[in-house]
């Protein structure tokens, strides 16, 4: 048993009754030895610090993050602190509160993913009849790719933020950034839309494998989350599907999240994903994709482009355009009052008594 100070006993059992929404959903998640039979604690005394969730077998730390660690203060409290738990040989990821709630399946996905590369059992097949699956990641690969660079997974961006950046860099910004969510009749249309791909339920059709709300990563891109529906055909192909509201968009954006899909997969199982499908609620049939030369660099561009906007840290200035009006953040985005050139300086000066 790791030593604590004996002062954080009561402060713990504080937090452990009043656990923060996005603590309850993961928890929910992790209790009882659901992960490979590991044993969790939550609100756990380590050292001189209460951990969010403790995993002993796997050495393993996760935090669940509010929107205010992300102010420079709290990082380097935070740095300060997983300097220290790394140092008693502990493992640390981190999560922010919108990830856990409205992605938990990737959150459980990266944190199963780890334990199972500590603990090292035996993965699932996906080869019918067969024992042995596709290999996945392990300590020190490099997916060949070891003479570039590799992301840490502290710095991985969510798989739908590459959508939400195509779509609005504001908007982005908002939701990854500022952690800023609303439900319109779109979003609500989407999650119903989802139901099935999000049942976790996997199945054979003939000799096709059918995995739903597979977790899925790259290394190489610094990206992490679920694909909704992927396909493993007998001959070896690969097939990602993802499932959208709607009718297909000019701006490409589902094409990009759905090209970093089938790059994660590729870097995951070292093979080539040449096709795969945009299945459409509107039109209620799947369109399919080809993963050319063309929308790989789009994808590859919009990933730079989304980690250095998630680095930097700044939301973008607002700008209004048609495709506003049916955003579901649009009364916190308020484009058409925040978008005006000037508009803010204005209004202050006329506050201020500098305009009649």
């Amino acid at each position: 048993m790791r030593e604590y100070s004996k002062h954080l006993k009561q402060p713990s059992r504080n937090l452990r009754n009043n656990m923060t929404d996005a603590e309850r959903v993961l928890w929910a998640q992790l209790r009882r030895k659901q992960l490979l039979g590991v044993q969790f604690y939550r609100q756990k005394p380590l050292g001189t610090y209460i951990v969010d969730f403790y995993a002993p077998a796997a050495g393993l730390v996760i935090e669940v993050d509010g929107c205010q660690h992300f102010e420079s203060e709290h990082k380097q409290r935070d740095r300060i602190r997983d300097d220290y738990l790394v140092a008693q040989g502990l493992a640390v990821l981190r999560f922010d509160n919108r990830q856990v709630l409205y992605e938990v399946d990737a959150v459980v996905g990266r944190i199963l993913d780890f334990v199972r590369e500590r603990l090292n059992p035996p993965c699932p097949p996906f080869v019918k009849g067969g024992n042995t699956p596709h290999p996945p990641f392990v300590k020190g690969d490099t997916g060949g790719f070891a003479e570039e660079f590799m992301y840490d997974e502290a710095d991985y961006i969510m798989l739908s933020a590459l959508q939400h950046y195509q779509f609005c860099p504001r908007q982005c910004a908002l939701i990854h950034i500022e952690q800023q969510w609303a439900e319109n009749l779109f979003t609500a249309q989407g999650k119903v839309l989802h139901e099935r791909a999000d049942s976790n339920k996997s199945e054979w059709q003939g000799d096709v494998r059918i995995v739903r709300s597979l977790p899925i990563c790259s290394r190489r891109y610094g990206l992490s989350g679920q694909a909704d529906v992927v396909e493993f055909q007998p001959d070896g192909r690969v097939y990602p599907v993802e499932y959208k509201r709607g009718k297909p968009k000019s701006d490409r954006c589902d094409e990009v999240q759905l090209c970093a899909q089938a790059l994660c997969l590729e870097e995951m199982l070292q093979l080539q994903i040449n096709l795969g499908a945009l299945y459409y609620g509107q039109k209620r049939r799947r369109t399919e994709v080809t993963f050319d030369t063309p929308l790989r660099d789009l994808t590859a561009q919009v990933i730079d482009q989304t980690h250095r906007l998630v680095l930097e840290q700044k939301t973008p200035r607002a700008e209004y355009a048609k495709k506003c009006d049916a955003c579901s953040l649009l009364s916190v985005c308020l484009p058409k009052s925040c978008g005006a050139a000037g508009s803010v300086s204005r209004y202050l000066e006329r506050q201020l008594g500098g305009e009649p």
